[in-house]
């Protein structure tokens, strides 16, 4: 069912009612006098509702509560007619959300999935196993791994949740009970301009938000912070910020193609003047990581296991650039986390170290994808040989489906780029490639079931044909000279060379509708 017993009691938990008693939702304490829930549930925007505590006697008098802020979107925050000291309260927490992450709400356990809502704020929740779980409305979301409450369940038929960051975006008065490091540094927003200085750039940028999963480095030289490339840089981040982005009207008018999804940024963090330990201690922390300041900066990254979708801006700024590329940026590259470092100078030592590590990393890749290539390779000559032997015996209108070749050429050529001067972005190359041989896998298994689905259905039609002649001479219908005429045609096309199936599927229905008929005229 998807539900398992509370790890750990919640009492911070409440259930919102209608004042003529049925269950409108759920809610969340933040403190001791506002709730936190989903304004759908309510039943007018001046309506009041009663909140019911875990630990509250049956003959306590009712809790009643109001709305405490402009409703703008799809949470609102409640007052309590009078303050309940003495109780325990939630906090909110930032923490970067996407496919895959554990969470639950209250019993129900699942994983979020794919942006979902107004604008792609919001996420998808998958609830684990079968039948129909029992989920309420403006109930909190809780992370599993932390137990910090991280969104609030909006919708239950399809369930989806509003993230905190986009819920301080739309209800700025809960900011005051959120923890946890932003998504963005402030400098990104300080100087932040919605318009486009270079539009291919600004398109590159956004694709690379867009691009799903995959782990890599991909390189940029911007240029000062003052440079048009630079400011696209900012521009991408802030927009793909859940809590920070500039109202709707604002980004309707850009050009889609140049906007990135919202929340496809987990971390924007401006390098220049951080120690490689102050970098370090931004990253963890916004992974909501306690820090063991006994150990070093490479034992905090080790604690975490989560992948980032990371923005660093003036990598060549930092105090330490090349210390901050080896010993905390590649790390996580290597971990499976995507960067996208900015460079300030084209002439700058960490981006050369940078690109030599790249062009390892990427060596690595290539020599996997060769290996993967080969497994192509193979699965091509099996199913042309299956194609070959289908084919002699029914018409196959597809051809035999090639796709190695494709794939040897542009591994050459990826080898070719990542010993050349193209190599700031061979990573995102590779992973282009790699996807098309996973597709290369998947158009030759579908090449293959098709072909078996062909000689399967031969031998349906055999088998109807067959069957129906048996019925014929149980009804002592054998010397039928129609019947039999039927039988011939429709046996002539499926035993010969290269059978039209379509052909026969007709010819095996109309001895079948004949020996129907010739049944009904004979009883």
């Amino acid at each position: 069912m998807g539900e398992r017993p509370l790890a750990a009691s919640e009492p911070w938990r409440v259930r919102v009612c209608d004042i003529r008693g049925p269950a409108l939702g759920s809610g969340t304490m933040l403190a001791a006098g506002h709730v936190l829930t989903c304004a759908r549930i309510l039943p007018g925007p001046d309506a009041p509702v009663v909140i019911e505590f875990p630990d509250t006697p049956p003959d306590a008098p009712a809790a009643l509560a109001r709305v405490a802020a402009e409703v703008r979107g799809e949470v609102v925050l409640l007052r309590l007619d009078r303050e309940r000291p003495g109780g325990t309260f939630a906090s909110l927490r930032r923490v970067p959300l996407g496919a895959g992450t554990a969470v639950r709400v209250g019993r129900v356990h699942g994983r979020l999935g794919a942006a979902c809502g107004p604008n792609g704020e919001g996420l998808r929740l998958v609830v684990e196993g079968f039948g129909e779980p029992s989920l309420s409305p403006g109930a909190a979301v809780v992370e599993e791994e932390t137990g910090h409450v991280v969104g609030v369940l909006v919708g239950v038929n399809p369930a989806w949740m509003l993230p905190v960051e986009a819920v301080v975006r739309q209800l700025p008065a809960a900011a005051r009970w959120v923890g946890g490091d932003p998504a963005t540094d402030a400098s990104f927003v300080r100087r932040f301009d919605p318009r486009v200085g270079d539009l291919d750039f600004a398109r590159r940028i956004a694709a690379w938000c867009r691009r799903p999963g995959g782990a890599g480095v991909t390189v940029v030289v911007t240029g000062e912070a003052d440079s048009p490339l630079s400011s696209v840089v900012r521009r991408a981040v802030v927009l793909a910020d859940r809590e920070l982005r500039p109202p709707d009207e604002v980004v309707s008018r850009a050009l889609a193609d140049t906007v990135p999804p919202t929340g496809s940024v987990d971390l924007a963090m401006d390098a220049a003047g951080l120690t490689v330990s102050e970098a370090t201690r931004r990253i963890v922390g916004r992974l909501g990581v306690p820090l063991d300041e006994s150990a070093k900066p490479s034992g905090w990254l080790r604690a975490t296991r989560s992948r980032l979708r990371l923005v660093v801006a003036g990598v060549d700024e930092a105090e330490r650039p090349e210390d901050l590329v080896r010993l905390t940026l590649w790390p996580l590259a290597r971990r499976g986390s995507r960067l996208l470092l900015g460079f300030r100078s084209v002439s700058s030592p960490s981006l050369r170290l940078t690109l030599d590590l790249i062009g390892e990393l990427a060596g690595e890749r290539l020599d996997r994808l060769a290996a993967e290539i080969g497994t192509v390779e193979a699965a091509e000559l099996a199913a042309r040989r299956r194609h070959e032997h289908v084919a002699a015996r029914v018409v196959v209108a597809r051809v035999a489906p090639a796709v190695v070749l494709p794939l040897r050429l542009r591994l050459a050529a990826l080898r070719a780029l990542n010993s050349g001067a193209g190599r700031m972005g061979v990573l995102a190359e590779i992973d282009a490639a790699e996807r098309a041989a996973e597709d290369a896998l998947a158009v030759l298994a579908d090449a293959t079931g098709h072909l078996d689905g062909l000689s399967v259905r031969r031998e349906e039609l055999r088998g109807r044909l067959a069957s129906y002649k048996v019925m014929a001479g149980g009804h002592g219908l054998g010397e039928d000279i129609e019947l039999g005429r039927r039988y011939r045609a429709a046996h002539e096309v499926l035993w010969r060379e290269r059978c039209d199936l379509d052909v026969a599927a007709t010819l095996v229905q109309r001895f079948q509708d004949a020996v129907h008929r010739r049944i009904g005229e004979a009883s």
